[in-house]
């Protein structure tokens, strides 16, 4: 995750300077040292509040990986101007949701497993 994130905040080529995937880069970054400062620190709730950092990360990698595909492989949809950033847009947010409503549904079975 340290990687790829890092390799993100390195394109510029599609806005020419800083744009929202470098602040989401920041943010995924910022959620895997909490988390792995979460693990290492091991206090009350530790599991679960490290299982969600990460697992939010990991979203954020599959949606990026969407938008990705969306853009990059030819699945019939035009790609230009404004369809560029829906189609971004829309691969990102099903993602987002579809991942996060199972996040917080996972988190509850976990948690309640957890005595810690």
């Amino acid at each position: 995750m340290v990687t790829l994130n890092a390799t993100a905040l390195g394109i510029y080529r599609l806005f020419h300077a800083w744009g929202p995937f470098h602040w989401l880069a920041l943010l995924s970054l910022a959620s895997v040292a909490v988390g792995v400062f979460t693990a290492r620190r091991r206090r009350a709730g530790w599991p679960v509040r490290h299982a969600r950092l990460m697992a939010g990360s990991y979203i954020g990698l599959v949606a990026a990986a969407a938008a990705e595909i969306v853009v990059r492989v030819p699945l019939g949809l035009p790609r230009t101007g404004r369809n560029f950033g829906l189609l971004v847009f829309g691969a990102s947010f099903l993602i987002f949701v579809v991942g996060f409503l199972w996040l917080f549904k996972w988190l509850r079975a976990y948690a309640s497993t957890q005595t810690r």
